[in-house]
């Protein structure tokens, strides 16, 4: 698609009711103008009928006719793409704490009647050979260099060490592995506890 220029504050107007989008001019299009999917987000909750599109704004409902007769198949794939717009929305919504964020620390809850004096603050470490001990010191300050790590103040005490992983053999690199069961027991069950992973990529 060979877009000549974008306008991007434009205005659709029904009566008095406008709507605030965007326009892309496009070179070889037979159709003067496309109402695409970024302006039928802004018509939540709309109907669909054989003639027109309807929605309602401000107590008052607006119709948006079609120039041609819809296609099955083509309201069919509109369908299932603000279906899955809004399915999208919604477990965003259900999962606030976790997703709108551009934060890397955040507060997990504790279960139900958890004192935080039962907190591990000491756990037996598990012995590491020299070579990956060194690895270890070693990797600890490069990450400290680059800022991905930091000092912890945090009471919690976890378990970690290196393995050898048959995919990481070739490379010759071991992989760190931390037990996170202590605390995991102490947490309430979130499904998606990771950071955003882009967010983390940017600050390499």
């Amino acid at each position: 698609m060979n877009i000549q220029y974008k306008l991007s504050n434009a205005r659709v107007c029904k009566g008095q009711i406008c709507y605030n989008t965007s326009f892309v001019s496009v070179k070889n299009i037979n159709t003067p103008m496309i109402l695409g999917t970024q302006f039928l987000t802004l018509l939540y909750h709309f109907q669909v009928t054989e003639k027109e599109l309807v929605t309602k704004t401000l107590n008052k409902e607006i119709c948006f006719e079609f120039i041609k007769p819809p296609k099955t198949r083509e309201l069919n794939i509109l369908k299932e793409s603000l279906i899955s717009k809004i399915n999208s929305i919604e477990r965003k919504k259900k999962h606030i704490n976790i997703w709108h964020r551009k934060k890397y620390e955040i507060s997990l809850p504790y279960i139900k009647d958890f004192n935080e004096r039962n907190i591990p603050t000491k756990v037996r470490p598990i012995q590491m050979n020299k070579e990956y001990l060194e690895y270890c010191k070693k990797k600890i300050q490069e990450y400290l260099e680059k800022e991905l790590i930091r000092p912890s103040k945090s009471p919690w005490s976890c378990m970690g060490f290196y393995v050898m992983k048959a995919s990481k053999i070739e490379r010759g690199a071991p992989r760190l592995v931390i037990n996170y069961k202590l605390l995991n027991k102490a947490l309430e069950w979130i499904r998606y506890p990771l950071p955003n992973k882009s967010d983390l990529i940017k600050r390499i």
